[in-house]
């Protein structure tokens, strides 16, 4: 038997068969394991066992016991309680099964309060499955708290489960009820609320079949009673007798009145009995609870299952509820209605969206008696509304409150909907939320966001629109006859039943809606769709007849009668509606209304010089007659669209005016107009724009904090009204044009001159705080304001004044004869340095940047030490011009064994000369050193803000910073910011407020008025002239692309490389930034291979038609005695040429990256006086800071991305010195890489144009257009 028992893993045959049976009596699949004790079927039968137990089953708990030591035995254990755990560690898999099922079947075989015994015994077991991760052990740590009385654990515990699982609606088991009950007992408006959203929420995750579903029904039903949603006769769950007997429905069905104070049948009490003595000595929980409320019913003690109850009623449900007075409900209710309305600041746990940022918008579906309104959620983005997220209706009607940005006006719509309760096809109660009919539309009227759905497009904003039917008679003189019929006439199409209301869609943008009394329907009725034709000769019969019929509805008629005729009003009407998509723009429509002020915009009205010249209605029970002057009503509103400069449109009488700017200048002109006419808007839909403020109505003042400036500011309004400086900087970001939205809904109107002002302020200004050096323009922008200037903003202004009238006299030491042009740079550079400002010397290469600061130099050195930061191959040349143009200062190369001693001795007239490369290996020493003046020249080098390089030049400290470099510019603006902030830190802000403020719209979304801005900003600290402009003496440059086909087999190659290197990119990355670099690395060998396929493939027996081109033009060359610089990028193309040079033995000069600076200096010097033909450079070696004006002829050998850089390279020979014309080569291979390189050259152009001379830009090319360029389709990139 003990063998036997082993191998059922702890169970007998008797058991495992009585397992089987329970398993299949409530559907549980046993099939997925074929062992007679697994794990999942134990996660079954602990499945199983709390469903059975909710079913009240007397057979679970005789089977519990048994089966529960059966399976701690299979695991080696005795019991599961404390003292095991702690011999065994944690509880296992098995044992947390049995636990939950323990919990499960304690509470309802437990009576409660819970006893302090049981607690303490069971304590560790509660305290175990809390600490178990999801959701199940606070929540039944929560049931816990509930029987033992504190409903205020057990809402806290409940809450944790709730946080533990977010987006789960339902936890297993009895527990969660409790933890319901829990919110009744603590009572309360809020908690009653709360009661009725989770009841609801937690019903999605349960079955049909499931026990907990009736209670969680009642549970919701009872809390819409309480909060005065229902009535107890629309609740099917507590009005209604279920189909079929279930002792949960019936017991808290029973409760539920009970707490209501409602009479309970006679039916339900005998069902409850029934229950109450089918569950036997088993399920204490529930016959307690079930014989206390029989007795709190008035049942006789005899009546209950003797012998078994012993009550204790101060702590079971009955009396968890007490009904309050209707008054004291009506209290309750009222307060969270004050709250909701009153509500103080939003907290972190009860913020409310701002109700600028979400709103309900409504849809409106059908026309007439089919019209439906269904609700949709948006949200305000960069872009305006969002698409919107449907609502459920039934969301809406019961979870209200979560919809905290309503309106008055979505209230009182969502208090207009329709609920009704039913059972579908399988007796189960359903229902139904419906927001229709007339009142519905009756309540939307002037709501700002409707719109109108007609299953393809969506119309709106709409207006809705209230306009009396009226009789429209007119007269067919073709046919001598008299035709009138009713307008609307109250049927849908084809239909001849006749109703009180209609409603229909309007195009554009109004939905009109009518309403017909008695008399207008019993016309309309006699009238039929089709209405009466007359013959001519009734005219007066049918004059008689409308008379009779003016005191019933509107009459527009060609027909005269005898009523009162007075004379039509011309003045013309404008109707003014916001258009769809929340835009700004409106639409303008022109009409007229005959009677005028006599009844107002509440009569009829029509378009300028449309038919009906007569009108009649009743007024006042008179009826009244119309002449209407057409040609008047035409000659008036043609004045006013003269006045407006409204062009010709399509549609008579009406304008779309979608640009928000163009809507409002027409208002603005409005406001100012004094021809009569009357202006009209929808009901809650006017734009209020107040009137123009200009710069006279502007206040401001400046301050000194620190280093930097305060601005502070009002603009004042009418009556009183001022905008606060902050405010008004906010304004200005959100919107372009002069027109800004106050957070009233009101439009501010600015004048163009105060807009422009305020922008030139906003631009120049980091929020409120103002760069020293930004102050003079700020100046320039006040004219006509209010200013008050603090003691330290006059100093800084008169300190401007000072250096714009400063002239600066030129060194007597320095030993040369500036041209006029280099004399005003210096002259520039030194009133820059008495302002206290850095500044930027962009000369064009070759137009002697360097004398110029070396002027300046001269000037300042008196005062301390100067540091020139330059490319290495750049540093000898410093040294050679200052020993030439400055002899009494003293240049020394920094390098060498004795550094720190030369640092140390650095003083005045001291001149230090270090290369980028050393700059970043001994930025320790050099930042210590205070300079008098520092100089960054080829400041290209530190254009990246990201390298060492760039933030160890960042950490000098200098008096004056100066960069010199020909392309401030080479890529994108984020370069020009990192050279900026080198100059004069903080002027352009942060990068991140760069980026925001100029280089997203400059580069991105070619915004003109940002690139003006920004060149406004750096154009003080920036100098920059072209050689075409200063040195008309220079020797003409050509340029000259010479494009270069391949032989057939090196054309194949190359398309190999580029089909390999397709397949390659579109290999999955891991990183989205290796896609990018690998892209960049195939770019490269394409490149590489269109110079020589044995730089790709070092073996490769292929030739190259560039190297035979190359050699072709340089025979010519020879012949003519011309000598060139040969640049490539490509240290390998270099040494290919060299091969081919060596073996026809021709002579030359070799400059690469790896040259000591000595030898560059014997190779240049050897150059210029005449040894070698040619001087083969690699391009970011020598290609700055070099005098190679030997040579007439430059040949580019591979393009490179950026033109700046090749166009600084051909500048080491047409600069000053150069006698002879220069004639440019740019080797390019046709059908390759290279000729998408050449057409990027123009856009990097102008990039930097854009912003130094004003024309247009470029931007970055992204990882598509990379990809796009190995494809061959497009222009390469960055």
């Amino acid at each position: 038997m003990n063998e036997q028992r082993e191998q059922a893993g702890g169970v007998d045959i008797a058991q495992q068969q009585e397992i089987e049976r329970l398993l299949q009596r409530y559907n549980v699949d046993t099939s997925i394991s074929n062992s007679p004790y697994a794990a999942d079927d134990l996660r079954r039968i602990t499945t199983t066992l709390p469903q059975a137990a909710l079913k009240l089953d007397p057979e679970i708990i005789s089977f519990y016991l048994p089966w529960r030591k059966s399976v701690l035995l299979a695991i080696k254990r005795d019991f599961i309680d404390e003292a095991s755990r702690s011999k065994h560690g944690p509880p296992c898999k098995e044992e947390q099964e049995i636990l939950k099922t323990e919990i499960i079947l304690t509470c309802l075989t437990l009576s409660h309060p819970v006893s302090e015994l049981w607690l303490q015994r069971n304590q560790w077991i509660l305290d175990t499955v809390d600490q178990d991760h999801f959701a199940y052990g606070a929540t039944f740590v929560a049931a816990f708290y509930f029987l033992q009385g504190d409903a205020e654990k057990a809402l806290q515990k409940f809450e944790e489960s709730r946080k533990s699982a977010p987006g789960q609606p339902y936890i297993f088991g009895l527990p969660i009820i409790f933890s319901l009950l829990a919110r009744i007992a603590q009572g309360g408006i809020q908690n009653e609320t709360a009661l009725l959203e989770e009841s609801q929420q937690l019903q999605k995750g349960l079955s049909a079949a499931s026990p907990l579903l009736p209670i969680l029904k009642i549970l919701s039903d009872f809390s819409k009673i309480t909060l005065q949603k229902i009535t107890l006769q629309q609740s099917i769950w507590l009005h209604h007798e279920p189909l079929t007997t279930d002792h949960w429905h019936d017991l808290f069905q029973a409760l539920a009145l009970y707490w209501l104070e409602q009479p309970i049948e006679e039916r339900l009490i005998r069902r409850l009995l029934r229950h109450n003595q089918q569950c036997g000595l088993s399920y204490d929980w529930y016959r307690n609870e079930c014989s206390t409320l029989l007795l709190a019913l008035g049942v006789e003690r005899t009546r209950i299952t003797p012998n078994v109850f012993e009550a204790d009623p101060a702590a079971i449900l009955p009396t968890l509820y007490r009904k309050k007075s209707p008054w004291k409900q009506q209290l309750n209710l009222l307060q969270s209605v004050s709250k909701i309305f009153t509500a103080g600041p939003a907290t972190e746990s009860n913020k409310a969206p701002n109700t600028t940022e979400t709103r309900m918008v409504w849809l409106i579906h059908g026309e007439d008696q089919a019209i439906e309104f269904s609700p949709k959620e948006q949200r305000r983005n960069k872009k305006g509304w969002s698409k919107g997220r449907k609502v459920a209706l039934k969301r809406l009607h019961e979870q209200r409150s979560n919809f905290n940005y309503l309106t008055m006006q979505d209230i009182e719509i969502c208090n207009n909907m329709e609920v009704e309760h039913h059972r579908n096809y399988s007796g189960y109660p359903e229902t139904r939320y419906s927001l229709c009919g007339e009142n519905v539309i009756r309540a939307a009227i002037g709501h700002p966001a409707l719109f109108f759905d007609d299953g393809h497009t969506l119309h709106g904003p709409l207006t809705i629109e209230e306009r009396n039917a009226h009789l429209e008679v007119k007269e067919i003189p073709q046919q001598q006859q008299i035709h009138f019929a009713i307008h609307p006439y109250p049927a849908v199409a084809f239909s001849d039943y006749l109703s009180s209301f209609r409603g229909y869609f309007q195009p554009p943008n109004r939905f009109i809606i009518t309403h017909f009394n008695d008399g207008q329907l019993a016309i309309a009725k006699i009238l039929s769709q089709q209405g009466l034709t007359t013959p001519e000769e009734a005219r007066q019969e049918v004059a008689n007849t409308l008379s009779s019929m003016a005191p019933i509805l509107s009459i527009h008629s060609d027909v005269t009668t005898s009523s009162t005729e007075v004379e039509g009003d011309t003045t013309p009407h404008l109707h003014l509606s916001p258009i769809a998509g929340g835009s700004g723009g409106f639409q303008l429509s022109i009409y007229c209304y005959p009677f005028g002020e006599k009844i107002g915009e509440k009569g009829p009205y029509f378009s300028p010089g449309s038919e009906h010249a007569s009108i009649h209605i009743e007024i006042d029970g008179n009826a009244e007659s119309c002449q209407r002057n057409l040609q008047g009503e035409v000659e008036a509103a043609n004045q006013i669209i003269k006045e407006l400069k409204l062009p010709d449109s399509d549609i008579p009488w009406q304008w779309i005016l979608d640009d928000p700017e163009d809507a409002l200048e027409l208002l603005s002109t409005l406001q100012q107009m004094k021809e009569p006419m009357v202006v009209a808007w929808p009901e809650g839909k006017q734009i209020t724009l107040l009137r123009e403020c200009d710069s006279k109505q502007m206040s401001l003042s400046f301050s000194k904090k620190q280093e930097w400036f305060t601005l502070d500011g009002t603009l004042q309004l009418e009556e009183g009204e001022v905008i606060e400086m902050k405010k008004l900087l906010t304004l200005l970001q959100q919107r372009p044009g002069r027109f800004l939205q106050l957070d009233d809904g009101r439009i501010l109107n600015l004048s163009q001159q105060l807009r422009r002002q305020l922008d030139r302020i906003s631009t120049l200004s980091h929020g409120n705080r103002i760069h020293p050096l930004a102050s003079a323009a700020i100046e320039e922008s006040t004219q006509e304001m209010a200013v008050k200037k603090g003691r330290g903003w006059l100093k800084q202004i008169n300190k401007i004044e000072e250096a714009n009238t400063l002239q600066p006299a030129l060194p007597v030491t320095l030993d040369a004869s500036l041209r006029s042009y280099q004399l005003d740079g210096f002259e520039w550079l030194s009133r820059l340095a008495h302002w206290g400002a850095g500044g930027c010397l962009a000369d064009d290469m070759g137009l002697g940047k360097t004398v110029q600061a070396l002027a300046l130099i001269l000037q300042r050195c008196a005062d301390g030490p100067t540091l020139v930061i330059a490319p290495t191959s750049v540093c000898n040349n410093w040294v050679d011009e200052s020993q030439r143009f400055a002899p009494t200062i003293n240049p020394q190369l920094f390098g060498g064994g004795k550094r720190q001693q030369m640092l140390d001795h650095a003083g005045p007239h001291s001149l230090i000369i270090c290369s980028y490369g050393l700059l970043q290996s001994e930025i320790e020493r050099l930042k210590q050193i205070k300079w008098q003046t520092i100089i960054a020249d080829e400041a290209q080098a530190f254009k990246n803000s990201r390298t060492k390089r760039s933030k160890a030049m960042m950490s000098l400290q200098g008096e004056m910073r100066i960069i010199t470099t020909g392309t401030p510019i080479e890529n994108h603006l984020g370069e020009l910011w990192n050279l900026f902030q080198f100059i004069n830190p903080g002027l352009l802000g942060t990068e991140k407020q760069f980026n925001q403020r100029f280089a997203i719209p400059i580069q991105e979304q070619n915004n003109e008025s940002a690139r003006q801005h920004l060149k406004s900003i750096i154009q003080p600290f920036m100098l920059r002239r072209l050689k075409r402009d200063v040195l008309t003496e220079l020797p003409p440059r050509t340029e000259i692309i010479h494009s270069i086909e391949m032989a057939p087999e090196e054309a194949a190659f190359y398309e190999a490389l580029r089909r390999q290197s397709i397949e390659r990119i579109a290999e999955p990355q891991e990183h989205p930034g290796q896609l990018r670099i690998k892209i960049l690395t195939e770019i490269t060998r394409l490149r590489q291979a269109a110079c020589h396929p044995r730089l790709v493939l070092k073996d490769s027996p292929l030739s190259s038609a560039k190297l035979r081109a190359f050699m072709e033009i340089l025979n010519e060359l020879r012949e003519n005695n011309h000598r060139a610089l040969v640049f490539s990028q490509f240290v390998g193309h270099l040494s290919l040429i060299r091969e081919q040079l060596d073996s026809q033995g021709i002579h030359y000069q070799y400059l690469d990256g790896s040259t000591p600076a000595k030898q560059r200096k014997i190779a240049v010097d050897a150059f210029q006086q005449g040894e070698g033909e040619l001087f083969l450079i690699s391009l970011k070696a020598g290609g700055a800071g070099l005098n190679l004006t030997a040579a007439d002829y430059v040949i580019h050998m591979d393009p490179w991305w950026n033109p700046a850089v090749e166009d600084q390279a051909s500048d080491r020979a047409h600069r000053m010195g150069q006698t002879r014309p220069v004639t440019i080569y740019r080797m390019v291979v046709q059908n390759s890489i290279e000729e998408k390189i050449i057409q990027l050259h123009q856009q990097k152009r102008d990039l930097a144009n854009s912003l130094l001379e004003g024309s247009d830009h470029a931007t970055p090319i992204s990882v598509d257009d990379l990809v796009e360029l190995i494809h061959g389709n497009q222009a390469p990139p960055t």
